[in-house]
């Protein structure tokens, strides 16, 4: 079960419903170093994405660097969870992860549940297996 917590230290579990009907949002519920590093991988996407120039390399090397550090920050709270689920299918009906999916370019699903099923098996990449 995912908690939050909120004002107080009063810790309530994740549930979209409960937390749209109290005027709760996704940026409130979303882990802080998810959150900053997700927005940085998006950030980088757009202007990877957008970028017509003899430089474009370096600007895609950005991209996927930051896209790594994302994937990190999601290892990083998928481990600190009380109990992590056991499949791809129950990892991806998790509200955060659903919150990302709504976020990421439909061009980038593949590749996160990629890292998903590998952070569900307990596999890190080696950072040379990062950029291949």
């Amino acid at each position: 079960m995912v908690t939050v917590l909120l004002a107080k230290n009063r810790k309530i579990p994740y549930n979209r419903e409960y937390t749209n009907r109290i005027g709760l949002t996704k940026e409130h519920m979303m882990d802080s170093k998810v959150k900053q590093a997700l927005a940085t991988t998006l950030h980088n996407w757009q202007v990877m994405t957008a970028y017509q120039s003899e430089e474009k390399e370096a600007v895609a090397d950005q991209f996927q660097s930051s896209f790594y550090v994302f994937i990190d920050a999601v290892r990083d709270w998928a481990l600190r969870q009380e109990s992590l689920p056991l499949t791809l299918d129950e990892m991806l009906e998790m509200d955060m992860i659903q919150d990302i999916f709504d976020e990421l370019p439909a061009p980038l699903h593949l590749n996160f549940e990629t890292e998903i099923e590998l952070i569900l098996d307990r596999v890190e990449r080696v950072d040379e297996d990062k950029y291949d």
